[in-house]
């Protein structure tokens, strides 16, 4: 038996707890807030059940499903997937579908379309070398036209100037790469599989009770799962980690899991490993999030689950509604929906008031038709720091500088969304955590490394 400290009981830290406690390991989770399952939870206000923002339970990873499936148990609901964007004061659904389009055209719609279909042609077929940034990634696909109706606006929105970011972030996060994908996708069923699910899971009580279940693997199994202890230092001995020092204690083990933020990994690691290498991490840049939560004097506001909002006249990127991923979370008669206002770095949002915030997003519902003010009841609003990684033109470059050095720590590895810094879901990180956990007993996992973080970039989103 190991034993095997994990920093972190977010849902990334989590998965590996189980995975590890289950097969026999010795397991001390340390968490620095006071609840598990980091932004993969939930939390009560006045007899409603919130997320941090919408978070559905869909796979196409071997396996995820099926285990998603057992830990939840009857808990586990079924929930068919409706969501759409809105677009030119009209609501398609979400992945753009031709059929979907061609219903909801309209004079205005004619002329738009018609403009970003030929403007797309001579970029698509112009064979030209691989695009530099996001920018040209999409106006190679759509067209000028096509780019600046859709993709502009809410890049600048979540991450930032779309020609100072990676095409990477696109590839990942965009499940529609071009107008001829798009045909395809209308043509093909099967490809239409690939970027969009018919249906999702979601635990009845809500998101933190996946959190929950697998926390009491965990415990069950003779596991540790320690709450308000943040790491303060990561004691180095050469290329071998010796202990955390949590609350004055000092936590030694075989091996260390990290899934902190990169920037907080290395700085907590002494003796330093190096000016150049903090750098780097500080380099790695994330968009912020403020949650506006609005709560309505009404069974449900909308038909779908969550919408897009890709305009940026309109403050929020994405609004979803609670209890259509589950109707357990919200009182019969009243409903909630979240605004996501995301804050990328330098973005003047981030000096914004609580009130600032809701009066802004209040006055874009009623606007886009969503709700009427006198239907509001409540409203809370939090902030949360760290969320969207930002790739920008020279992530790659301080990314492989961090986890290169990282890897010479022989007992030390990193994973899930802040410990790679990698653009991923929830079943990622249960695929993440389940494939380093299988390397780890069999002491292979510096060397299979290469072949680990291969699969890692392969993820991207099923919306």
């Amino acid at each position: 038996m190991k034993h095997f400290v994990i920093l972190g009981a977010g849902i990334s830290g989590l998965a590996m707890g189980h995975y590890l406690a289950t097969r026999g390991q010795k397991v001390t989770i340390l968490e620095k807030g006071n609840k598990i399952g980091g932004h993969a939870s939930s939390f009560h206000h006045n007899g409603f059940t919130l997320d941090y923002g919408p978070h559905k339970l869909y796979s196409q990873l071997d396996g995820i499903i099926p285990f998603i499936k057992e830990t939840l148990g009857e808990d586990t609901l079924e929930v068919k997937k409706l969501n759409s964007l809105y677009l030119l004061g009209k609501y398609f659904s979400f992945p753009l579908n031709l059929g979907n389009i061609f219903r909801n055209i309209s004079p205005k719609t004619i002329g738009g379309g018609l403009s970003v279909g030929f403007s797309a042609l001579p970029t698509f077929f112009s064979g030209k070398k691989e695009p530099e940034n996001f920018e040209e990634y999409f106006i190679r696909g759509f067209g000028k036209e096509g780019y600046h109706l859709i993709f502009e606006g809410y890049a600048k929105k979540v991450w930032g100037h779309p020609r100072e970011l990676s095409p990477e972030l696109a590839r990942k996060r965009v499940p529609v790469q071009s107008i001829p994908h798009l045909i395809s996708q209308h043509f093909s069923h099967h490809e239409k599989k690939k970027v969009s699910a018919e249906f999702f899971y979601y635990p009845k009580h809500g998101l933190i009770e996946l959190s929950e279940k697998l926390a009491q693997s965990i415990t069950a199994h003779g596991g540790e799962i320690l709450l308000e202890h943040p790491a303060e230092k990561i004691q180095r001995r050469g290329n071998e980690i010796v202990s955390v020092v949590a609350k004055g204690k000092h936590f030694m083990a075989d091996e260390f899991v990290s899934t902190l933020h990169l920037i907080d990994l290395v700085s907590f690691i002494t003796p330093a490993l190096g000016a150049k290498l903090v750098e780097a991490s500080q380099n790695l840049k994330h968009s912020s999030l403020r949650l506006c939560y609005v709560f309505l004097n009404k069974p449900r506001a909308m038909k779908d689950a969550w919408i897009f909002f890709p305009s940026a006249d309109i403050i929020f990127n994405r609004i979803s509604e609670q209890k259509a991923f589950s109707p357990f979370t919200c009182p019969e008669d009243k409903t909630v929906l979240m605004a996501e206002v995301t804050v990328p770095p330098g973005s003047e949002i981030e000096h914004w008031t609580k009130e600032q915030v809701f009066e802004r997003v209040k006055n874009d519902l009623v606007k886009v038709g969503l709700i009427k003010e006198h239907e509001i009841f409540d409203h809370l609003v939090l902030g949360e720091k760290r969320i969207y990684p930002v790739y920008d033109l020279a992530y790659s470059k301080n990314l492989g500088m961090v986890t290169n050095s990282i890897n010479q720590i022989s007992n030390l590895v990193t994973i899930g969304r802040p410990g790679l810094f990698n653009y991923n879901n929830m079943d990622h990180c249960i695929d993440m955590a389940f494939c380093v956990g299988e390397a780890l007993l069999k002491g292979e996992v510096k060397g299979k490394w290469p072949e680990l973080a291969a699969r890692f970039e392969e993820y991207r989103i099923v919306d």
